[in-house]
């Protein structure tokens, strides 16, 4: 038996901007829910602060800050694929030590296509990220459908990979939030304006509804609130941490 045809899609927002500029579009599938929850939360809103960051910097920095600023968001992705992919490699062995093989793996009734908008290739490394994190919830799934695990370890498993993903988004949004704060400072808003301009508090408030019906997973609680009483974006949530990211744009 296979996975079912995708039957509903994903799809990025094109990046808004005054001016021409490249983007690839490139398809993926995701298979959990879990992964499909995360895309469809944050997907967009993530490579766009990607595709922002990068515009603005070229504004408002010299070569070495922007390097230093997009070393920092290459680091942290390596650092999370690094992490998905040690994880795939322990829930391997327990598959192996439990006796379970290809066979046992579950098939998905409601796969997703993803359709990607790329228009910085740190979107291209963020997709990879997603297609870790599903591998990881095809793992834990075909354990907890096996007895290899029971539930609880699963569901704490899927809640604790859900949440590392968001946090990193998170962390890249406080990059764009503060490169953003930045270049007002610099008296480059017009600029910014007119190459990334900010996303507005209609499409911010869309998706948290989406959230709202139901889209985000119960145990996440790690979202992403749209702005209000004003049509700039508001501060993403804290990670509860202050990261060497934040000041880099300081």
């Amino acid at each position: 038996m296979t996975d079912a045809k995708p039957q509903h899609v994903i799809e990025m927002t094109p990046a808004t901007s005054d001016l021409s500029r490249p983007v690839l579009h490139r398809n993926m599938a995701l298979y959990s829910r879990e992964a499909q929850q995360v895309a469809r939360r944050l997907l967009d809103r993530v490579g766009y602060s990607l595709f922002s960051i990068e515009v603005i910097l070229q504004l408002i920095a010299d070569a070495d800050d922007i390097d230093k600023v997009e070393d920092i968001i290459v680091q942290d992705i390596q650092k999370s694929g690094t992490v998905l992919t040690d994880e795939c490699k322990r829930l391997e062995k327990l598959m192996a030590d439990a006796g379970l093989s290809e066979a046992d793996v579950p098939t998905y009734t409601r796969p997703a296509e993803v359709r990607m908008e790329i228009s910085s290739p740190l979107v291209v490394h963020y997709g990879q990220l997603l297609i870790l994190l599903d591998e990881v919830m095809k793992l834990l799934h075909t354990l907890w459908l096996n007895s290899a695990i029971d539930k609880r370890q699963d569901r704490l498993a899927r809640k604790q990979w859900t949440q590392h993903l968001n946090k990193l988004s998170t962390r890249i949004i406080e990059i764009e939030r503060r490169t953003r704060k930045k270049a007002r400072a610099s008296g480059k808003q017009d600029d910014v304006a007119k190459t990334a301009p900010v996303r507005s508090r209609q499409k911010n408030q869309a998706e948290k509804e989406a959230n709202d019906a139901g889209e985000a997973s119960p145990s996440d609680t790690s979202t992403v609130d749209a702005p209000s009483n004003n049509d700039e974006e508001t501060d993403p949530p804290a990670s509860g941490e202050q990261s060497r990211e934040t000041a880099a744009t300081a």
